[in-house]
Order: C-alpha cells, then structure tokens, then sequence
C-alpha cells in the first residue's frame, strides 16, 4: 500500500505477521519506493518471523 501525504511519500508492506512502513520524501519515484519497501521486506523477513513468533 502506498500513500501519498502532503509531506512525502508512506509504503506499507506485510513481513510476517508485522507491517514494515517506509516514508520518503515526495520526490523519490513511487517505483524506486516500492522496488526498496520490496527489497527490505524480503531481507528482513526471516529475523521478524523468529522475533514475532516468540510469546
């Protein structure tokens, strides 16, 4: 999900059972947003998976 505020830029994604926000400003391509928000998601699902699953 990406929303676009007055201020820049917000992308949310789903990691595990977490939500991985990333703002920028509103001159960065949403594409370069997203291609990054993807690429961040991937390298720390792994880590979010161990840290949620622990009660």
């Amino acid at each position: 999900m990406i929303i676009e505020c007055e201020d820049g830029i917000i992308a949310i994604t789903k990691v595990a059972s977490m939500l991985l926000a990333v703002k920028a400003n509103s001159s960065v391509p949403m594409g370069l947003l997203n291609a990054k928000l993807k690429a961040l998601s991937d390298y720390l699902y792994n880590p979010l998976a161990v840290v949620s699953s622990k009660e």
